[in-house]
């Protein structure tokens, strides 16, 4: 399979990706299992909660799931390369998609130096997941055979918590989730005294990125008509980097937002 390793830089950066999913796994490992306690009283996210409405799905389950699903499809991913565990193109650039949704919907959320920024993103990614969840409801009580339809009061007070989340603005899709998640890099970059390089495109690359992998893990057949190598659509190695460095910062944001301040 070729994942664009065409010469010395490419091995290096080859191994520094997979440094930094090891780094990735031992900062997730810092944080609970459970998302329950997940934000110690008086941190950044204890005080989110605390300014938002009761929504149909915790956020501290959006991100534990968004952190979880990033480290879990690096590693595999990691596991292929090291290990050299048979696989194929489409299932390699689909962890990737899942790895960058993942940890930029977290970095979207905790990425933001100020309150106001995280409390309105952070309503924005429940309401996502609030719509999402709504369009599994009405699918699931249509069912005749599957013992699988919600209890009827669940539903319904679901659906209550859902109209106060989804109050005063709609969501947003999920590649301007990832185009505003790369200002909130940009942001978070510079506040810690980095500059970012003239002209650089991150949140092109986001694009780019989400909509070639997404075209693959659909089945379709478009994301080959783009360049690529011989084995897939895009330069995996340079986007498997980019995506890891999302996933790098969402783990480091959630630890300290995660954190009450000494």
């Amino acid at each position: 399979m070729d994942i664009a390793l065409d010469g010395p830089e490419d091995y290096a950066a080859l191994q520094k990706t997979l440094a930094m999913i090891q780094v990735i796994g031992q900062l997730s490992d810092s944080l609970p299992d459970d998302p329950a306690p997940l934000g110690e009283p008086g941190s950044d996210l204890a005080d989110l909660m605390n300014a938002l409405p009761e929504p149909p799905v915790d956020l501290r389950l959006s991100i534990s799931a968004g952190l979880a699903t990033a480290r879990a499809a690096l590693s595999q991913i990691s596991g292929f390369i090291v290990d050299g565990v048979p696989t194929t193109p489409s299932v390699m650039q689909t962890l990737v998609r899942s790895a960058l949704l993942g940890a930029g919907r977290v970095v979207y959320v905790l990425g933001p130096s100020s309150p106001e920024a995280r409390q309105e993103n952070a309503r924005m990614v429940l309401r996502q997941e609030g719509n999402s969840l709504m369009r599994a409801y009405s699918a699931f009580e249509q069912f005749k055979q599957l013992n699988l339809v919600p209890p009827a009061d669940i539903m319904a007070a679901q659906r209550e918590r859902n109209n106060v989340v989804q109050r005063g603005a709609g969501a947003i899709r999920e590649e301007k989730t990832l185009v505003a998640m790369a200002t909130v890099i940009g942001e978070m970059l510079t506040a810690n005294g980095y500059e970012s390089p003239e002209g650089w495109p991150l949140a092109e690359l986001m694009t780019w990125i989400f909509h070639v992998y997404s075209g693959v893990a659909h089945g379709f057949g478009w994301p080959r008509l783009v360049p690529g190598s011989d084995s897939m659509p895009g330069h995996f190695l340079a986007d498997l980097y980019m995506v890891t460095c999302v996933a790098d910062f969402a783990s480091d944001v959630a630890l300290r937002r995660t954190i009450a301040a000494v």
